[in-house]
């Protein structure tokens, strides 16, 4: 190892290799190599001074560590403390937040401190079962460019010139593990969101996106509408009756759409072109192969106050397969109730599904306004909103949902799902992202 140092941020305490200080004369890391998720281990560390003055200052910068490690998992101290190393020199540092630290020393450690010369403490702590590398920007692509690093733009509706979807082509070198994304969203427009949903999709050929967007062209239902502010350009005009449940529209994929579908779990999304006026219509979304019904939706009720309703989430195919040839094609069905005898009318815009394996919501407590930077640090594993870029700082989300990562060796296409406060997806919406991300390794 070229350096050895535990800490945070610019307060490192060098253990050993690269500008190591006196009283420290040098380290050895006893490294834990296992399956577990959490592996315990200890650094030796050798002191030598002329007094014990010294050498207790020095151990004191340990106890301070220590104690700020305590103190962040209480959520006293905002800064988790690391094990960084470096391999050799000129090359990245990789950090473990290390926890659980405590020192202890040989029986006659007090006499020999007492009379100055040398001393040999063990820090033990506990860390995750990886190191994580620096940041660094991703090369991003969707229909606004390619293999973009300085931030791409992302828009909250998707047709043929708009995209809410960034993909990470995969490259030489990538991490090894599921790595830890940065997400940074600036919200360039007038109109506020609050809650958000990001989902990754990774699979090692497919690069498209027009699978998980059904425009209103590819339903079959109703009468299709040509307007040009509706998504794609057209809508579903659709009638049907109340007081038994009705098909609305269905939307069929083909078996290749199906399998690429790769058996995840997704949230329909069923977007309106305008707001329906029923304070009785309930909604299920079914997934149909020609007459067999082999998935039956939950009934929601459609607020009237919502331009768009969130489904149940659904494993696409439906249930485990052999995967021995492709899965069936499937139809998503659109069908709906109302309790009042009677024609209803419903304009489907879109119908959307958004990948949540793996996915996370964010619960808006107070609105994202226009120039606000919306960020999740999944190597801080903390969600935040900064007021304008490099500006105050808020938590204004609660976050429900595993940590975004980049997965090693695929295609990774991350999905954003953002309702503005009055509960649209705006169509003119849009903003800039930004991906970061850390490499991830087990064994250094």
């Amino acid at each position: 190892m070229n350096q050895i140092a535990i800490g945070q941020g610019t307060s490192w305490v060098i253990l050993d290799g690269e500008s190591i200080a006196a009283p420290i004369v040098s380290s050895l890391l006893n490294l834990t190599f296992s399956p577990e998720p959490f592996v315990k281990e200890s650094v030796s560390i050798r002191y030598r001074a002329t007094t014990p003055t010294t050498i207790s200052t020095a151990m004191g910068s340990l106890e301070i560590i220590i104690q700020r490690a305590k103190d962040n998992a209480l959520g006293y101290y905002p800064f988790p403390q690391y094990l960084r190393i470096q391999e050799f020199p000129g090359s990245p540092y990789f950090y473990s937040p290390i926890s659980d630290m405590y020192l202890s020393t040989n029986q006659d450690g007090y006499i020999t401190h007492r009379k100055g010369g040398s001393k040999v403490v063990t820090l033990h702590y506990t860390r995750p079962n990886h190191f994580d590398g620096p940041e660094v920007n991703m090369a991003l692509s969707n229909v606004h460019g390619s293999y973009v690093t300085t931030g791409i733009r992302v828009d909250h509706v998707t047709d043929s010139s708009r995209d809410q979807t960034a993909l990470i082509q995969p490259w030489p070198n990538m991490t090894d593990l599921p790595g830890p994304l940065r997400i940074e969203y600036t919200h360039n427009h007038a109109s506020e969101i609050k809650d958000i949903f990001i989902g990754n999709y990774y699979h090692p050929t497919n690069a498209a996106n027009t699978i998980f967007f059904g425009q209103a062209a590819s339903m079959i239902g109703g009468t299709l509408v040509s307007d040009g502010s509706a998504i794609g350009g057209s809508y579903r005009n659709c009638s049907f009756a109340g007081l038994a449940w009705n098909d609305i529209t269905l939307y069929p994929t083909s078996t290749g759409h199906t399998d690429l579908f790769d058996g995840r779990t997704y949230l329909p999304v069923v977007i309106f072109f305008a707001q329906h006026a029923y304070t009785d219509l309930y909604l299920r979304l079914d997934a149909m192969r020609t007459v067999d019904l082999v998935h039956q939706g939950l009934p929601i009720w459609s607020d009237p106050d919502y331009r768009f309703i969130i489904f149940e989430p659904i494993e696409i195919p439906t249930n485990k397969l052999l995967r021995e040839t492709a899965p069936n094609y499937l139809e998503f069905r659109l069908r709906g109730y109302r309790h009042t005898a009677g024609t209803a009318n419903l304009k489907v815009d879109q119908m959307m599904f958004l990948p949540v394996s793996p996915g996370a919501a964010f619960k808006g407590l107070f609105p994202v306004r226009q120039n606000n930077v919306f960020i999740d640090d999944n190597f801080r594993e903390i969600s935040s909103v900064l007021l304008a870029a490099g500006a105050s700082e808020m938590v204004q989300h609660v976050r429900q949902g595993p940590p975004i990562t980049l997965y090693p060796g695929q295609r990774n296409r991350f999905f954003f799902l953002m309702p503005a406060s009055n509960n649209v997806l705006n169509r003119s919406a849009h903003g800039i992202l930004k991906v970061l991300y850390r490499k991830r390794i087990r064994l250094l």
